[in-house]
């Protein structure tokens, strides 16, 4: 028996022994291996580049960072190279089961337009790194696709150690993909988005919601996303215990969480006898307002209709209000 044989049997025994322990794996953790892996192995670098930049012949590695924010949005993964002829920057979005947000490939599109623009390189390649059954609306829009057991394949092909483990935490956000507990064709959720629409396009048309994508609609999707070039309305659903509980609003200004006590100050006096409180949401920072929780696909009308018309408040509070930024 190999050496090699010996630590898989040994790892296949303690994957026994141990399945109480389950591991969570979420984008952020593949984000950032794919990231490590760009930045710290060379042979890892060649695989991608063949797959990013093909045709652009040998490349020169400048570095690579993860969710990087501008205006128009977040990338999860940016790798800037160097080739024969010019800067290259490969710019890519990372899914398990997450639905694309609006206009997301949209929004990648114009970000590498600025980097082109702001000389931050010459060129841009956008691609979707996924489980290979990931569908969303705008899926088929990239025009790269890197397949989670592409990546898998290759790391045990290293046959060492390190390379087997990284592996598995791709396998198991394969499995995550493979183990969704709300079919997507569910035809409760999608009349509870399409109740929704009809209801904000009939009610609230300030807010411009547009008409809901019934291919792929699950509970764990939020209902309400308006995203404008300064700010992004964000309806959220908090789980605990597996069941939905506190419900929110939020107008949030990305890529600004550290200025949530400037914020404050800002506007402490047009925030005075609000509902609005101003907090950190991630690298974000949000107005935000408490409404009714909602239960997906049950569709309380009220319960709706109070979260719109607080979407509506923030807009229009925002845009009356924003003017006087000077942070």
């Amino acid at each position: 028996m190999t050496t090699a044989q010996r630590q898989d049997k040994q790892m296949a025994t303690n994957d026994s022994g141990l399945r109480t322990f389950r591991q969570s794996v979420s984008e952020a953790d593949t984000t950032w291996l794919l990231c490590v892996e760009l930045n710290a192995s060379s042979e890892f670098r060649d695989w991608l580049a063949d797959r990013l930049f093909k045709g652009c012949g040998k490349i020169r590695h400048h570095g690579a960072w993860t969710n990087v924010s501008t205006d128009k949005g977040e990338s999860d993964v940016l790798w800037l190279v160097e080739s024969a002829e010019k800067k290259l920057l490969g710019m890519v979005e990372n899914k398990i089961t997450a639905p694309a947000q609006p206009d997301q490939y949209a929004r990648y599109e114009s970000r590498g337009r600025d980097y082109v623009k702001n000389s931050n390189c010459d060129d841009f390649r956008i691609a979707l790194l996924s489980p290979s059954a990931y569908r969303s609306e705008e899926s088929d829009s990239y025009p790269i696709k890197i397949h989670y057991e592409d990546v898998c394949e290759w790391l045990e092909l290293r046959n060492d150690e390190r390379s087997r483990y990284l592996a598995k935490i791709y396998m198991a956000g394969i499995a995550k993909r493979n183990e969704r507990t709300l079919a997507p064709e569910d035809p409760d959720m999608k009349s509870f988005h399409l109740r929704i629409w009809e209801l904000a396009d009939s009610c609230f048309p300030e807010l411009g919601v547009r008409h809901p994508d019934l291919s792929n609609k699950s509970a764990s999707q939020t209902w309400l996303y308006i995203r404008q070039p300064e700010f992004t309305i964000i309806y959220k659903m908090f789980k605990k215990d597996g069941k939905f509980g506190n419900c929110v609003v939020d107008l949030q200004l990305d890529g600004q969480a550290n200025d949530v006590d400037q914020l404050n100050a800002k506007y402490k006096s047009p925030l005075a006898g609000t509902p609005i409180d101003v907090v950190k949401t991630g690298k974000s920072a949000s107005f935000r307002i408490s409404v009714p929780p909602i239960a997906p696909p049950y569709f309380e009308k009220d319960a709706v209709s109070e979260a719109l018309r607080s979407a509506s408040f923030l807009k229009c509070w925002w845009e009356k209000w924003r003017q006087d930024a000077d942070y």
